[in-house]
């Protein structure tokens, strides 16, 4: 994966150095780009998760050694680049600023989207791919999709217990490979505002892969960072772990102890934790 990474990085930067050493002392970085002084880290989902030692601030421990050096970190997970390559690629073009070709959402308009086709947009051009949300939009030039946003309710799952008035998640954003869409996600948003009057945005961008810009650059301010997140790991797959919440796992494990943690019943059963960087946690009120 390492190899493959590299090979698509040197198209752009020929002169990138590998596994440097010299950056975060004594740490190594796989890839750093001197040019725009861009790091990457092809994290194999096996060797790093708790296991072998890579603990929870494992990998935003080497993410904010880089912010002290004024150096960008990007990490990606192996199975990120196994199972959606086009979409790694596409995203790193994208911040290497190696896209040329420009749609303005000015000569755009924008339709509300079925489930159906928002899902199959989130698959092919989001990292996370689909979600569950109550409104999808869309921007379309001359009739062709081009980007969505979707909005949901306040997740539990990020702690939130009930769901406030009117009070939303700005959930996915994502654009067709290989264009920058000029304004799409301000008018996207500016669209949402004017037709559902919310009280209050938020939004959260992953730290492994965004430092946010985009939405300063489209009114939301910068809240909090907020804890690393993490997943299990078994055979070579990552598994959220909201799908093994300790009240689950006696109907989802062989092996479960009702005295024993989550993690601990996980473990016995060969499921390992790997942590990602944590969020970046934006609000956009309008009271």
């Amino acid at each position: 994966m390492e190899s493959e990474l590299l090979t698509f990085c040197k198209k752009f930067y020929p002169n990138l150095v590998e596994n440097d050493r010299q950056i975060i002392q004594p740490l190594e970085l796989d890839v750093y780009i001197p040019d725009i002084k861009t790091a990457i880290e092809v994290n194999g989902i096996y060797w790093h998760t708790e296991q072998y030692g890579k603990n929870k601030t494992y990998h935003l421990n080497k993410t904010e050694k880089c912010l002290d050096k004024d150096v960008r970190i990007i990490h990606i997970f192996e199975d990120e680049l196994v199972e959606k390559p086009e979409i790694c690629k596409a995203r790193l073009k994208h911040i290497f600023g190696k896209i040329n070709r420009n749609v303005y959402a000015r000569k755009c308009e924008i339709k509300l989207i079925s489930p159906k086709l928002k899902g199959k947009f989130m698959d092919k051009y989001h990292i996370q791919g689909n979600d569950k949300c109550k409104i999808s939009l869309g921007l379309y030039y001359k009739n062709r999709l081009v980007s969505v946003m979707t909005f949901s309710s306040l997740r539990s799952s990020l702690g939130y217990k009930e769901t406030k008035e009117n009070v939303w998640e700005l959930s996915r954003y994502c654009s067709i490979f290989h264009f920058n869409v000029v304004g799409g996600a301000g008018k996207l948003l500016k669209h949402f505002e004017n037709t559902y009057n919310p009280k209050t945005v938020i939004s959260y961008a992953d730290r492994r892969w965004s430092n946010g810009n985009l939405y300063s650059k489209i009114g939301f301010i910068f809240d909090k960072f907020t804890e690393p997140n993490y997943w299990y790991v078994k055979n070579d797959r990552r598994y959220h772990r909201f799908n093994f919440q300790k009240h689950l796992l006696s109907e989802k494990l062989s092996i479960f102890d009702s005295n024993l943690s989550e993690k601990d019943n996980m473990n016995n059963n060969g499921y390992h934790r790997i942590w990602d960087c944590g969020h970046c946690k934006f609000i956009k009120n309008y009271y």
